[in-house]
């Protein structure tokens, strides 16, 4: 049996309960220019890792914590490490400043759903190739603006400029295949394929999750005074339904692994099962058959219900004397 825990914002510990098992601390070397050039300043700022959830992947190979850098001053954007058993793999960011409350897999293990702080559900794709890029040139990718040599002619010009950007190529592509290689085909990549969020109310959500089949997503708005449930469509993202409860405030939500059920708990210690009603129709089993909607006097007939006795067409007068 392989367990991971997570006790009180620390590392997660990876327990391994087989007789040749042991325990380890899921650790990560991660790199935080910020943090470093902050301590290079200050000379007295430390910065540590701070986590928030641990998971396992549907296949039970990968095991996935958030954290996130905390200093004295601030919290860091939360990361997605990626661990072989207690083996680290690598770092991905989940494109939020805020930490992670809640992660959920699909049955598949191809699409994962996070809720953070800042009052967003994120529908992430763990894809096996790199996303398509985008080719409109971004602000990073721009070339640097540098001082113009007057003594230097346009075809010069042109020409320096035309190698400094087969070179950013160049490193682009030797980046590209670094990172192909620290993947080695099993760390997905990361790409936000919804965020779904009250940009009314701002509600927080207090639970995540999805559907038995993979193709809706659920959440749970945290709500002092209702018990609401939000359904989303996964592929387009548009919400589907809202089902409304109670008044007590919800705390937690998770739908049933085969049964089209929703269980929710709320701040009181009730749970609350939300199911489908099934409406009947007899009128397609029996043809004439015809449906009431309450209780009717049926009026009976003189003879409709009289027991009526059936003489014998048997013979039995030879065994009259018998008996007798």
């Amino acid at each position: 049996m392989l367990v991971v825990t997570l006790h009180g914002q620390v590392q997660p510990v990876f327990v391994d309960l087989r007789p040749d098992g042991g325990r380890w601390e899921l650790e990560a070397s991660i790199e935080d220019p910020e943090g470093d050039e902050e301590e290079e300043e200050e000379g007295t700022k430390k910065t540590r890792e701070v986590s928030s959830i641990c998971r396992f992947n549907p296949r039970g190979d990968l095991i996935y914590p958030f954290v996130a850098f905390l200093d004295s001053t601030s919290l860091g954007s939360p990361s997605s490490l990626t661990f072989h058993l207690a083996q680290f793999l690598h770092t991905e960011s989940t494109g939020t400043n805020s930490t992670v409350k809640h992660m959920e897999f699909d049955d598949r293990g191809t699409t994962l759903v996070i809720n953070s702080n800042d009052r967003c559900i994120r529908v992430i794709k763990l894809l096996e190739s790199k996303p398509v890029e985008s080719d409109v040139e971004s602000d990073a990718d721009a070339e640097p603006e540098e001082d113009e040599d007057t003594e230097m002619g346009d075809e010069e010009r042109e020409a320096q400029k035309e190698e400094r950007r087969r070179e950013r190529v160049l490193e682009k592509e030797d980046a590209a295949r670094e990172e192909e290689r620290r993947r080695e085909g099993r760390i997905p990549w990361f790409e936000t394929q919804h965020r779904f969020q009250d940009l009314v109310n701002r509600t927080p959500w207090n639970g995540c999750g999805f559907s038995r089949d993979g193709e809706y997503i659920i959440g749970g708005a945290g709500h002092k005074a209702s018990h609401n449930i939000y359904i989303w469509d996964r592929e387009s993202g548009g919400l589907v339904k809202i089902l409304e409860g109670p008044k007590d405030p919800l705390e937690d939500l998770d739908w049933h692994p085969i049964r089209p059920l929703i269980a929710s708990v709320s701040t009181l210690g009730l749970v609350h099962i939300w199911t489908t009603g099934i409406t009947e129709n007899w009128s397609a089993y029996a043809p004439g058959f015809e449906e009431l909607d309450e209780n009717m006097e049926y009026p009976e007939k003189e003879d409709e219900f009289d027991i009526v006795r059936l003489r014998s067409s048997f013979p039995l007068a030879p065994f009259r004397n018998f008996f007798d």
